[in-house]
């Protein structure tokens, strides 16, 4: 665990401190998080650290996890006296008051709720209110509104009323009237609205039409005209009291503003609202106002205007309203409850929109998004890149919406597209500004563009009409003496000459030895050197005057400068000193005397998949990552992580997307927009977080002191010892730290002392629980971080004792002693061999990891609670509850991608890890529940006593989500994260079963789950039994068809709808089992894929494809015709594709151009680095590449711009109603076009009818395949049809000349 940080320095914290008009961002607590109303009307956090929220439905008290709701009482004294709280206060002694119009309630720890004192009840005990001779008489027989309550420092509570004030003794309910000044004159008594106690001890009390003083408590116990009185101001309605620094009171009043009145001098300034001043009041009828400790300037709740902020000495006013096009404003204007927390955070609440609560970093960090409607906001989200032109204006690059120039001062934002600007692709990548203010863009499939910003004209180079590498363009670089570069998709940088128009010689900059590589990064260095950043192939160092190249590379062997290959991220730190952001961290690199060294996650890092890095000029290096920013110190002592949380964008970011602008700000782009930040203005926080017991559940029932038989004294936050009976044998401790900046970030670690022997370092999870703890003393501990990472020193501890049985009590021992020695002698062999047997058993009947139930006592309670079930079909619910046709169920669990945890971290780590998965498991399941760890990654849950067989998806439900969170490993110095999921098979007791049988079909159940994707839960069903037998005689089958030479190739046709004419044909696997006849691909396929069959049948496959094709005639236009052949995960991801390709193309004579390998798109974005690599390795080989059933999966435009892919095939299910539903038109009109704009080759999948090809010849597309125009066909039947040189439809005319691509060059050339 990290220590606690050194403070930051004192001038960043001054500097944030002195904007006034700064941007806050908020996030947002509402009825959908927990709160009961979304009515806000006071906030208040006590010296616990938790935040009291009053509301229209009562109080919560929140933890930053979970919210506990105080309801209105239903009769008697216990609860709230009414619904909608007026105030809350707390007292000398930490008790919570809290005001309804009705009465006053007082919080009681005992109870865990509230006591009440009626309204009327104060009045009737301090009698009638007589005023002016002749006045009537108040307080008995009309309702009194209670309205606000304080304590002075005599301890005396003061409670305002709708008919004057009052102080009330809480031990014995005993009140009295505190008349103000004057009262005795007046015709009706005071109706109070608010009461304040000033650092002075000073009481000020408001009214509906005036502020009076009573003086400190000493003097107000004297007499009642004790202090100033009535002080000389206009006549207020006051809604608000507060103070600043300076000793000002700050008058708050509905309908005239604020009055600040100086006790000193008794002068006061009046601020109001004017309609024609933008910076002055933003309206007169103020909710609020709270005295910002940090800034020291006030914040004032206004009705329907907002936030308004005034500072120190100021006399204008900063406004925060409601701003529908900002995720981060206020929900509502209407704030009615405002309050400052002991961390700074400013927390208001609102009449309809719930709790707005400030961000820490939300004034320095602000988000630019496209915003529907506004032609002023960001043209796309995707942000590749950002540049900074002259007049300090910046341009920020989007990989779909064109290029934008935010105008330095109002940072409106201006588009240039293709649309209205001539650009040749709206993927711009890189922009580099030149001096004459135009700007020069570097976009994939649209070449390098020169735009003239002031006529808003665009002069493209592309391979059309210059000799430029590439159209697909990453980088365009301006270096210092003016020159021009531009990186390449295709590996090259080369310069542009301008007095020529055209390119220069270009440079390859891939090292030897390593495949063709995407250059994605261009930079200069100080001493003027170029340094590329490869997709694929480290970095190359280029002396752009010499031509010489130094080669920064990953060693496979180990002992490289760099950990990986794929770089993301180059910045120079200083002249000579290059860091180098991959896939695998941060390598840093000294280029003169290569000394290196690496930072990752155990060095604080977010995430090891480093995307961005920049530095500030205050010498921290920030890094963006795909889990959000990671702001490392100069010296490295202390790393901070920023994330959506904070108010960033998302937490993923993209690569190269990291920029520092001339005035300090830096700039992040990721798919949901931009982050400018104001590194200054960023503080961590420092202050450890004080960690809290929050609730305790027995048998996953929470308990309260209330409950029935429960062994609380108090509220368990207020508990320090508890004690246990041996029988509260499944014990769960919730607790919080109560930070709330960031709590979804906050970290746990905790330890049982007695039975833990170290720390459980538990990430987010906010829960422990035990089972079966022998008798003895413990005591929990509990430690947390905060956002920032700062742990708390002093561990928060609870003491727990758990009481033994009967025959272990002191009071039976001592009758055993009264026995005689003999006796003592028995009694104590007894115990050591009951202790002995206990232990024997405990170590036969559960998992020495995890403490769990093991195999045999699982069983064993699957075969009591099945025997239960047969003698009665009514079993007792535990709680004195009987349930009629009770259910019983198994679960049966295994985790996911356990063994690559294993693998990867070690068996340490795994151990670690089903730990922890064993405490979630317990968490997430009911108390009566048997939770048991069967072996291996295999867990159990035995569910008994269930009312419906909803109760068991329940269950299924909160373990998936319970499992969904990532699982720290490691220890204090190397913290990871693992991440795994469970696949569930549920089995219900139906039938005559015994535990062996529903064991079983939990475990068919659990690995249909599995094959349907993991990470879910299936229901056995009797037929599974079949499939599964079915399934295993299809996985025998298939691993003997070649060799028993039942499997076979169909070709279908592939089309040129235009023509009609044979282009090429798509080889399918076919299979005919001797008992089961002819067995669909879609059955056999994935069990070849599961079983590793997959290889042997593809590559046989493969061979006969190419040996088939090889024997083709050629098309009617004299091209060789092609031949397309599925390739499975599996098989791509096999170290011998590539040898077992050129084999087959040796073998068959085949040319490289004639074979396509057809590849699906989730296959594609399993390991997208890996398979980038091997796709680029297989199209150096010659061969052509297609996506398989495009639009089913991701259907994403950065893979297709980052494979190299030559053809799409648009899935069927697009097809198939094309010429019916308008939106799957649309779909395949935006496939169809998207290829077209990429210039890949469109051949449309299952055409079945004549209205669909003629919809998809006009949409532009020219290929097709389907039974239109032919079945698959055995290998003979096609090759005479291809002699025969027959056509398969007449030709079909059309005015449409766009196409999608020529198939035949595609694939032949």
């Amino acid at each position: 665990m990290r220590r606690r940080s050194v403070p930051l320095l004192a001038a960043s914290v001054l500097l944030a401190a002195s904007l006034q008009a700064q941007h806050i961002a908020f996030r947002h607590l509402g009825v959908d998080d927990g709160l009961p109303s979304s009515l806000v009307s006071h906030v208040l956090q006590d010296r616990r650290g938790f935040i009291w929220i009053g509301t229209a439905q009562g109080v919560s008290r929140y933890d930053g996890h979970d919210f506990r709701t105080y309801a209105p009482a239903r009769g008697g004294s216990d609860g709230l006296q009414g619904a909608m709280i007026d105030d809350l206060h707390e007292d000398h002694t930490g008790r919570i008051w809290a005001v309804t119009a009705q009465g006053l309630s007082r919080y009681e720890g005992s109870r865990d709720d509230f006591i009440s004192y009626r309204g009327d009840s104060i009045v009737a005990r301090a009698g009638p209110w007589i005023g002016r001779a002749g006045a009537p008489r108040y307080g008995t027989r009309l309702r009194t509104q209670v309205t606000s309550v304080t304590q002075d420092r005599l301890g005396r509570v003061l409670v305002g009323t709708s008919v004057g004030l009052f102080a009330l003794d809480p031990a014995s309910g005993a009140a009295v009237r505190v008349p103000l000044s004057g009262e005795s004159m007046r015709v009706e008594p005071p109706y109070i609205t608010a009461l304040f106690e000033d650092r002075t001890g000073e009481i000020w009390v408001g009214t509906r039409t005036g502020l009076f003083t009573l003086g400190t408590a000493a003097q107000s116990s004297t007499g009642a005209t004790a202090g100033r009185g009535a002080l000389r101001l206009p006549a207020l309605y006051v809604r608000s009291l507060s103070q600043d620094s300076q000793g000002h009171i700050w008058v708050g009043t509905y309908g005239k503003g604020i009055v600040r009145y100086d006790p000193q001098s008794a002068q006061h300034a009046l601020f109001q609202h004017d309609s024609g001043d933008p910076r002055s009041l933003g309206s007169d009828r103020v909710m609020r106002i709270v005295h910002d400790r940090v800034r020291g300037g006030m914040w004032i709740a206004v009705e329907n205007a907002g936030l308004d902020y005034i500072g120190p000495n100021s006399k204008t006013f900063v406004h925060h309203r409601h701003d529908p096009n900002d995720p981060g404003s206020l929900r509502s204007n209407s704030v009615w409850a405002l309050y400052q927390d002991q961390g700074g955070l400013l927390w208001a609440g609102t009449f309809s929109g719930g709790l707005d609560i400030s961000m820490r970093s939300g004034h320095a960090i602000k988000l630019f998004q496209s915003l529907r409607g506004d032609p002023t906001s960001l043209s796309f989200n995707a942000v590749p890149a950002f540049a900074e032109d002259r007049h300090g204006a910046m341009w920020i690059a989007t990989d779909g919406g064109g290029v934008n120039r935010m105008a330095p001062t109002s940072r409106r934002l201006t588009r240039f597209t293709v649309q209205n600007a001539g650009l040749t692709s709206d993927a711009v990548l890189s922009i580099a500004p030149d001096d004459d203010g135009s700007v020069w863009l570097a976009t994939w499939a649209g070449g390098l563009n020169h735009l003239d910003v002031a006529t808003r004209r665009t002069t493209a180079f592309t391979t059309a009409n210059s000799n430029i590498p590439d159209d697909n363009l990453y980088e365009v670089l301006r270096t210092r003496r003016g020159d021009l570069w531009v990186g390449t998709d295709n590996g090259m940088v080369a310069q542009f000459d301008r007095a020529h128009r055209r390119f220069d010689a270009p440079y390859r900059l891939v090292a030897p030895g390593l495949d063709p590589s995407s250059v994605l990064l261009l930079r200069e260095l100080a001493d003027g050197r170029l340094v590329a950043g490869l997709r694929d192939g480290g970095i190359t160092i280029l002396d752009t005057r010499t031509g010489a190249r130094r080669y920064i590379a990953a060693n496979p062997r180990g002992g490289g400068a760099l950990a990986s290959n794929s770089v993301h991220a180059l910045w120079e730190a200083s002249p000579g000193t290059l860091w180098i952001g991959t896939d695998a961290g941060i390598d840093i690199v000294e280029l003169r005397t290569g000394a290196h060294r690496h930072l990752g996650t155990s060095d604080g890092l977010a995430s090891n998949t480093v995307l961005g890095i920049v530095g500030d000029a205050m010498g921290q290096v920030w890094i963006s990552t795909d889990r959000g920013i990671t702001r490392r110190s100069s010296d490295g002592s202390t790393a901070h992580t920023l994330t959506r949380l904070d108010g960033l964008q998302g937490n993923e970011f993209l690569m190269r997307s990291a920029f520092r602008s001339r005035d300090g700000t830096l700039y992040f782009g990721g798919n949901q927009g931009f982050n400018a930040i104001h590194p200054k203005l960023v503080i961590a926080d420092e202050r450890a977080p004080r960690v809290v017991f929050t609730n305790l559940l027995l048998f996953n029932k929470l308990v309260t002191p209330t409950s029935k038989h429960s062994p609380l004294l108090r509220a368990f936050h207020e508990t320090r010892s508890l004690r246990l009976s041996h029988a509260q044998n499944v014990v769960t401790f919730e607790f919080a730290a109560l930070d709330f900046s960031a709590p979804e970030k906050a970290q746990y670690a905790y330890r049982l002392v007695g039975f833990d022997e170290d720390w459980q370092l538990v990430g987010t999870q906010h829960a422990a629980s035990y089972t079966n703890l022998a008798p003895g003393t413990y005591t929990l501990e509990v430690r947390a971080a905060n956002g920032d990472g700062v742990w708390n020193e002093n561990a928060t501890s609870l003491a727990l004792i758990i009481e033994p049985p009967l025959w272990g009590t002191w009071w039976a021992r001592i009758t055993m002693v009264l026995l005689g020695v003999g006796g003592v002698v028995r009694l104590w062999r007894f115990q050591q061999q009951r202790r002995l047997e206990i232990a024997l058993s405990r170590q036969a009947l559960h998992d020495a990891l995890t403490g769990l139930a093991n195999r045999v006592l699982f069983h064993d309670r699957v075969v009591i609670s099945l025997q239960r079930l047969t003698r009665a079909n009514r079993m007792p619910s535990g709680v004195g509850e009987v349930i009629a046709d009770p259910k019983v169920a198994v679960l049966f669990l295994d985790l996911d991608n356990f063994k690559h945890v294993n693998d990867s971290l070690g068996h340490h780590a795994g151990d670690q890890l089903l730990r922890i998965v064993s405490s979630r498991l317990l968490n997430a399941t009911r108390g009566c529940d048997t939770v048991a760890r069967l072996g291996g990654d295999e867990f159990a849950v035995l569910l008994e006593n269930m009312r419906a067989a909803d109760d068991a998806y329940v269950v299924a439900d909160r373990i998936t989500a319970a499992l969904r969170q990532p699982v720290p490993v490691g220890d204090e110095e190397h913290p990871r994260e693992a991440s795994v999921s469970a696949s569930i098979g549920i089995a219900f007791m139906n039938g005559p079963l015994d535990a062996t049988d529903l064991l079983r079909n939990a475990d068919a159940a659990m690995y249909r789950a599995k094959a349907e994707g993991k990470g879910r839960y299936v229901v056995f069903d009797p037929e599974l039994v079949a499939a599964d037998e079915e399934r295993l005689d299809l996985e025998h089958g298939i691993a003997l068809a070649r060799a028993h030479d039942e499997l076979s190739l169909a070709y279908q046709p592939i089309i040129d709808v235009a023509t009609g004419a044979v282009v090429g044909a798509e080889a399918l696997m076919r299979w005919m089992h001797p008992t089961r006849g002819a067995i669909s691909p879609a059955r056999f396929i994935p069990l070849a894929e599961a079983s590793g069959v997959i290889l042997d049948i593809g590559q046989w496959a493969l061979g006969t494809a190419c040996n088939a094709a090889a024997q083709w005639p050629r098309a009617a236009s004299g091209e060789p015709l092609s031949v397309s052949v599925n390739v499975s995960w599996r098989q791509l991801m096999h170290p011998h594709l590539l040898a077992e390709v050129q084999s087959a193309l040796d073998a068959s004579g085949l040319r490289a151009t004639q074979l396509t390998l057809e590849i699906t798109e989730s296959v594609l974005m399993q390991d997208t680095a890996t398979a980038l690599r091997i796709l680029c390795s297989l199209k150096a080989l010659g061969v052509r590449l297609a996506v398989d059933d495009f639009g089913t999966g991701y259907s994403s435009l950065r893979y297709l711009q980052q494979f190299p892919i030559d053809v799409l095939k648009i899935d069927k299910s697009f097809v198939d109603h094309l010429a019916s539903r308008p939106q799957d038109a649309a779909l395949a009109r935006m496939i169809i076009g998207l290829g077209d704009s990429l210039g890949l080759a469109m051949v449309a999948e299952g055409v079945e009818h004549e209205a669909q090809r003629e919809r998809l010849l006009a949409m532009g597309c020219r290929f097709a395949q389907g039974y239109l125009f032919a079945r698959p066909l055995p290998a003979a039947e096609l090759q005479a049809l291809l002699t025969s040189g027959h056509t398969l439809s007449a030709p079909v005319h059309s005015t449409t000349t766009r196409t999608s691509g020529n198939l035949q060059a595609i694939l032949t050339s």
